[in-house]
């Protein structure tokens, strides 16, 4: 099932109770699109080429290719700025508290709280390429690793790897990482064990999300923004 297309390569994906959120598939732009299908509306234009997005009841947060970290309201508005001056960012995660990403070339990953303020470092590994929170967990992309740290700060443990390739993109429900890996959707249960295959022979799947029933990515290669259910 196609959601939306366009022009450019989708980038970012986040889900909520009522839309499917993602950035870079017009351009700059944010956007969101009904769950069902219908018309793409553009919530605000990013200062720089987007790299993924988070939602919360209020406010869709994402990180710039410059090095920001930015946030505007569910509904559009003017955006705002939450950090800037970051070397490198992966796509942004929030919870309650804080809005979270990670560096790939530092290897570090930080948070900074949802209202603004300094940015904190949570944890570091080898590299941090993509993240998912997990309750107190954030679970995180590791090259062939999946890693997990508290939320809290303090040194990560090995959750699991993947079948023989990177993992890209993460999501987790309170079962399962859902991951993304060249051509290929997986999961593995969230206490560890075997990755079972979803999908194949996909087209540079980039960004991955879940909600009670199914599981959303993009197609870089395709310009396209899929739906598996059952997931």
């Amino acid at each position: 099932m196609t959601l939306a297309s366009g022009a450019g390569c989708p980038v970012g994906l986040a889900v909520d109770a009522a839309s499917l959120y993602l950035a870079g598939l017009d351009a700059g732009g944010i956007a969101k699109v009904p769950l069902a299908g219908g018309t793409l509306t553009t919530l605000a234009s990013s200062p720089g080429a987007p790299i993924g997005v988070a939602v919360d009841a209020a406010n869709l947060y994402w990180t710039t290719a410059g090095g920001a970290v930015m946030k505007v309201p569910v509904g559009g508005g003017a955006p705002t700025v939450l950090a800037s001056g970051q070397k490198s960012c992966t796509r942004p995660v929030v919870d309650a508290a804080s809005v979270y990403w990670g560096d790939p070339n530092a290897g570090t990953l930080e948070s900074v709280p949802v209202a603004g303020g300094s940015p904190v470092l949570v944890t570091s590994a080898s590299t941090v390429t993509d993240l998912a929170i997990a309750g107190p967990e954030i679970v995180f992309a590791s090259g062939y690793t999946l890693m997990e740290a508290p939320v809290s700060g303090g040194a990560p443990t090995a959750l699991g790897t993947a079948a023989g390739a990177p993992v890209f993109a993460v999501a987790v429900d309170t079962a399962s990482v859902y991951f993304t890996s060249y051509g290929g959707i997986w999961k593995v249960p969230l206490a560890g064990g075997e990755a079972t295959a979803l999908a194949s022979n996909q087209g540079a799947p980039s960004a991955i999300a879940v909600d009670a029933t199914s599981v959303y990515w993009t197609n870089g290669t395709g310009g396209q923004v899929m739906k598996l259910t059952p997931k």
